[in-house]
């Protein structure tokens, strides 16, 4: 496991790396095509995750970040994400563009979390975290970064990652975020890189902790980007 310091310079280093973007016309990664529309509305994406649902307090305090990058920047994204679908992911599990090419996959990871849950038991507790960055997701979105606040908050975290990625092992390692926009999907011009680029500046001055709860913890399915359902409550 990477020690905290590990994760916050793996972390940092790709915010920094990916943010920003090059001062030409900005192409939105292909991938995105997966989830919007040509019409920038957003399609039927399908699997599940396992997510920290955040509190209505957090939501609106998020939101209101969305809601300066829809009124100054709008033509970099497309349709608005719904304030009520936030969430940090604590785990990736299975997705697709058709439902039935990922029905299998959901089955089997439904099984083997409710086997798990018959074995592990967690205590309540939170966990502190704080924003660093709005970073750039490899040109498919925009993102709200947030690091533990403490070791401890960290261990807790990563306990419980852990736990999940036995139902299903990722190649890649876990960033907390919250999803603030995914972009346009026919690009946008280098007028708009600049201005996007001095709004998260501006933004990325703001600072703030949220606290999430093991017992906020659910596993979902989702329908779309912007559509999630509550399966299970983990804790």
């Amino acid at each position: 496991m990477e020690s905290r310091k590990e994760f916050e310079n793996r972390i940092c280093e790709f915010a920094k790396e990916n943010f920003f973007l090059e001062k030409k016309f900005f192409k939105t990664r292909e991938s995105v095509e997966d989830k919007v529309n040509s019409n920038n509305q957003f399609i039927g994406y399908y699997g599940d995750t396992i997510v920290f649902d955040l509190n209505s307090y957090y939501k609106e305090r998020i939101d209101s970040i969305c809601s300066k990058l829809y009124k100054y920047v709008p033509e970099c994204f497309c349709e608005r994400l719904k304030a009520e679908t936030m969430h940090i992911t604590l785990h990736d599990l299975s997705s697709a563009k058709r439902s039935e090419n990922v029905v299998e996959a959901v089955q089997v990871n439904e099984q083997r979390i409710n086997q798990l849950l018959k074995f592990i038991k967690v205590r309540p507790s939170t966990i502190r975290l704080k924003t660093h960055y709005i970073a750039n997701i490899l040109n498919i979105s925009l993102v709200l970064v947030f690091f533990p606040e403490s070791d401890e908050d960290y261990l807790k975290l990563m306990t419980i990652y852990r736990i999940f990625d036995g139902v299903r092992t990722l190649d890649y390692k876990l960033t907390p975020h919250v999803t603030l926009g995914y972009y346009n999907i026919n690009g946008f011009n280098v007028s708009s890189v600049w201005k996007l680029e001095n709004l998260v500046n501006e933004l990325n001055k703001d600072e703030f902790e949220i606290a999430i709860r093991t017992e906020d913890l659910f596993y979902q399915h989702f329908t779309s980007m912007n559509d999630y359902r509550n399966i299970i409550k983990l804790f």
